[in-house]
């Protein structure tokens, strides 16, 4: 590889040239363009820290410790996509991002690498990236929940009052944030596929087996598949005590 000042000048000149053809076009999306390039460079220099001091220290502790943290973070940015309480909601999905994260990754992470998964330098990636795609389908699961019960609730009240059950009226709201859990999820995993690709060149050229990193990339998708459904479930089912006072109404 060059050397890292050829790579940030090759970098600015292949972006310079569609942002100038933007400007002399006077592209109405110009400001936006800028302000994304602007939000991803941040966001890619701080990950590559973060990813580097990991791996620099593997240690046990610090390895859950940051997985923990951002969760949290994650958390937080969920609940404001959903446009929903943060003080409220934030210890239902703090918890169901975190459970789920661990879960699945070290289910993932034993699938993989073995009894040792537990002290592996990839559980901290693994997660986060668990963590990163949980926190963007829980956020559509509540707002799709919760908007349902703040603009329908009429018809959360006509159930109740004609004999069903509290969990037979919130039936309808949970299916259908279960259903758009699921097909995020699955939107996501498909719209990644020119991701995987370059993910799978790397690993064949480091030296490994064609058919080692399609077993990895299956266990990839069946994790983030399985842990943002079961995020949204346990979200939905620990919320339900922060959402509804004790005669069963709903609080908005």
């Amino acid at each position: 590889m060059q050397s890292p000042i050829i790579v940030v000048f090759s970098i600015v000149l292949l972006l310079a040239m569609p942002i100038y053809i933007m400007y002399r076009y006077r592209a109405c999306i110009f400001n936006n363009v800028l302000i994304g390039l602007c939000k991803t460079i941040t966001a890619l220099c701080f990950s590559t820290f973060f990813i580097y001091f990991i791996f620099k220290w593997d240690n046990l502790i610090v390895n859950y410790v940051a997985i923990v943290l951002f969760s949290l973070v994650t958390s937080v940015v969920a609940l404001r996509r959903a446009r929903l309480n943060v003080v409220r909601y934030f210890i239902p999905v703090s918890i169901s991002i975190l459970f789920s994260a661990l879960l699945i990754g070290s289910f993932s992470l034993l699938v993989v690498f073995g009894r040792n998964c537990l002290l592996h330098k990839y559980v901290v990636p693994v997660d986060c990236l668990l963590i990163i795609n949980m926190s963007y389908v829980v956020s559509k699961a509540l707002y799709t929940y919760y908007s349902g019960l703040k603009y329908h609730n009429q018809l959360y009240n006509y159930l109740l009052g004609n004999g069903a059950t509290y969990a037979e009226a919130l039936n309808f709201f949970s299916r259908r944030a279960i259903e758009r859990s699921v097909s995020v999820s699955i939107r996501n995993i498909t719209s990644s596929v020119g991701i995987v690709f370059v993910m799978f060149l790397t690993m064949f050229f480091c030296g490994i087996q064609p058919f080692m990193i399609l077993a990895y990339v299956l266990v990839l998708f069946a994790a983030l598949f399985s842990s943002s459904v079961l995020s949204v479930f346990i979200s939905l089912w620990i919320s339900k005590k922060y959402a509804f006072d004790r005669y069963s109404r709903f609080r908005p």
